[in-house]
């Protein structure tokens, strides 16, 4: 299920628009099946790889970001957005019990990602 998500990039988005439309489909993935999800991130977070599901999901968002070969930056913005999307899902709970953010709820969770794709790009 994991390898063969393919998300559904805006006609004429900048590259910001697209990235956050991307790391929604993300995350609406995410949510719609926990269990996988769950367990891809934990066991790339208990064996790290380059190939993993991860690097996988750096490597689309670097090249959503970049509209060709990402650089360095572009790179390190995608290893953050990834970051905090797998964070902010395997802690949802306790992300709601502390901060009153529902990312159960998706115009809740759009809006957050909005507002993270500002912050890590910039924009």
């Amino acid at each position: 299920v994991v390898t063969t998500f393919q998300p559904a990039l805006p006609p004429g988005a900048t590259r910001t628009q697209a990235l956050g439309a991307t790391a929604k489909q993300v995350a609406d993935f995410l949510f719609a099946h926990p269990q996988i999800s769950r367990i891809s991130i934990l066991g790339d977070l208990q064996t790290p790889g380059k190939a993993d599901n991860t690097a996988g999901t750096v490597q689309g968002f670097a090249a959503v970001l970049a509209g060709g070969k990402p650089t360095g930056e572009q790179l390190a913005a995608a290893f953050t957005l990834t970051s905090v999307l797998q964070t902010a899902f395997l802690r949802r709970t306790l992300l709601l019990q502390t901060t009153g953010l529902d990312l159960n709820r998706k115009p809740v969770r759009d809006c957050w990602i909005d507002s993270l794709v500002a912050t890590i790009t910039g924009g």
